[in-house]
């Protein structure tokens, strides 16, 4: 993570940025694999083409939840590194006197 300390806040924002584009189209790439395709009916006919029964639910939705996991956890990691100390007091805390 050496690299991710040397880039600006404003850098760091537009890497999280890329990241969920990734995975927006990683996720739409994982859920239109079981996707019949566009051949649903022959043009001027009564025939229909049955494609699959259709993808699971309760997958979809895990491979999703698991994409959105894995953006939060890198973002936070990405956003998190910072080479400065945080804002506040610089690190000094109060004698309570």
């Amino acid at each position: 993570m050496n690299n991710l300390d040397r880039l600006a806040l404003r850098q760091r924002v537009v890497v999280v940025i890329a990241l969920g584009a990734v995975a927006l189209v990683v996720g739409l790439w994982v859920t239109a694999l079981n996707q019949p395709g566009w051949f649903g009916y022959a043009p001027g006919t009564l025939y229909r083409v049955q494609g699959p029964s259709g993808t699971n639910v309760t997958a979809v939705a895990l491979a999703w939840l698991a994409l959105v996991v894995v953006w939060a956890a890198v973002s936070v990691a990405v956003l998190g590194s910072s080479g400065a100390p945080p804002a506040g007091d610089g690190g000094q805390t109060s004698s309570g006197a």
